[in-house]
Parts: C-alpha cells; structure tokens; sequence
C-alpha cells in the first residue's frame, strides 16, 4: 500500500489521468490545460475505484477532482470502453442517479452544478439536476422524472425528502460524494445524512453491515480540513478509504487522532494556528 498504485503527483496534462479524450477535449475549451496537484493525485485514485477523503484548500480544484473521474464513468462524456453494451445509451437511462453529491448549503450545491454544466456543455445540462431546499420542490420532481438524470447535486434535507417519498431512486447509485464533509458531520444534518448514507447505493435490503454492502457505491469524501471525526466518519462509511492530499495519498489507518490540549495557559495553542487550519490554506 505504500505507494497506492503509483499515482501520478504533478501530471503536466489531463491525458496522463486516464480520462477519456472527449472529456479532455471539453476541459481545454473551457481552458484547463494542466491539473491541479490534488487532481493529479485524485484523478486516478478514484478511477481504481478506492474510497477516498480528498483534502486540499479552497480554491485548489477539489470539484474537478472528483468531477472528472465520474464524468469518466457516467454520463455522455465517459469512456467509450466503459459502456459495457453495444446499446449503453439505452442502458444508461434505465440505471436511473448514477451519483449523488451532496453539499451543507444551497450556494455550494449550485456551484457544483455550475461546474458540472461547464464540462458536459449546453447539449447535456440535463445529465445533472440540482436539488437544493428553498427551491421549489414540485418542478424538482417533475425535472427528475422528465430528464431522468445521471447526477443529482444538492442538500441532505431536499434529497432526503425526495428519496423518502419515492420520487428519487438511489439505491443503483454508483457513487456518493460527501463535499465539505466536515460540515455535513454536524448535529443538524444528522437525521438526513444517516437516511443518505442508509439508501444511496445499497440495492436492495439486506444486512446493511456486511462489507458486500459498503462495497455497491463508492464514497468520495471532500473537505478543507480532516478533523478526525471525519476520519472516524469515513472509516465507518467507507471501505478501507484513502486520505488524498496534494502530494500524498496515505491509508486512513495511519492516521493517529491528534491530542487537544486544553490547558488555558498552554502557550501552544494560542501561538499556533492548529495543524487542520495550516492545511486548508494555500501554500503561499
């Protein structure tokens, strides 16, 4: 495991991901000619289909990074060797959401959407659907069942509510995508998230335990910083999930929880920002 399929730190080009070349073809119209170092190191970890807690600073490209290898996988863009069948068109509409990304606010979900219409251009905004609360939740459920999308973006309490009343079907899903992670984790959400976590990608009942079941979907946790309850939070969700960080991909089990020292009179805390806050800024 030492070194996790040799991923390839710093790519010079989107061609050395293993993307397919129609999904390249659309990042450099839209001007991304060269990855980003945690794309590099994402890319292709998540296209060897591990689990994974993609960390890195706002604004380092977190999105693309898990964007690109679904997009590879799912959708109009994808590889033509993933298919599977002759007629993977058809296919790919009877399989229903295909990946579902959820988000703590309404402004991140509609980013992400944005992003995702960026790539798959004007002719295939359907492949995704937002579905945020405060919007209106009727012409959600009619766009669902008139664009049958391969990707729903939006937030836990809105895709809940959905797949509780039947009108969103997840348990074929294929990935599910935790983005800001660390917000998701919080007491507010916590009802919505389990019902997520209990139904995205589990495809039928069953024991929910076994690792058969862990092992349908495959979860992409993203955040700026990796407090560890949300690599208590991955190891419990995921299946042997990998922390990707801009130049490192480590297993979660080397991860030690850092000791929090209380003392009001340590020096230590009030002299040093804490080591999670260094790490979700940018280098410079």
């Amino acid at each position: 495991k030492q070194k996790i399929d040799n991923a390839p730190f710093a790519a010079k080009s989107f061609s050395e991901l293993g993307i397919p070349g129609v999904l390249i073809e659309r990042l450099k119209k839209e001007g991304f000619n060269v990855p980003t170092d945690v794309q590099s190191a994402a890319v292709p970890t998540i296209l060897k289909n591990h689990d994974v807690i993609i960390q890195s600073y706002t604004g380092s490209g977190k999105t693309l990074a898990y964007l690109l290898p679904i997009l590879s996988v799912i959708g109009p863009l994808r590889g033509e060797n993933r298919e599977g069948d002759v007629d993977g068109g058809e296919a790919g509409k009877k399989l229903g959401v295909e990946a579902v990304i959820v988000a703590p606010s309404r402004e991140l979900g509609m980013q992400i959407v944005r992003e995702f219409e960026k790539i798959l251009g004007v002719d295939n905004k359907k492949v995704v659907q937002q579905l945020v609360g405060g919007a209106n939740r009727t012409r959600q459920e009619e766009a669902l069942k008139k664009n049958k999308p391969a990707i729903v973006v939006g937030t836990p309490g809105r895709i809940a509510e959905l797949s509780a009343s039947g009108k969103l079907r997840t348990h074929g899903c294929q990935y599910l995508v935790l983005d800001e992670v660390d917000e998701l984790l919080s007491f507010n959400f916590r009802e919505d998230m389990h019902r997520l976590l209990e139904h995205v990608g589990r495809r039928s009942g069953g024991d929910l335990k076994s690792n058969a079941k862990k092992a349908e979907r495959q979860l992409i946790m993203v955040s700026a910083t990796v407090p560890f309850s949300v690599v208590r939070a991955a190891k419990s969700w995921g299946s042997d999930p990998l922390l990707v960080q801009a130049k490192k991909i480590v297993p979660l089990e080397t991860l030690s929880p850092e000791p929090v020292n209380l003392s009001p009179n340590s020096s230590a805390n009030s002299s040093k920002p804490s080591k999670a806050v260094v790490e979700s800024l940018p280098p410079a």
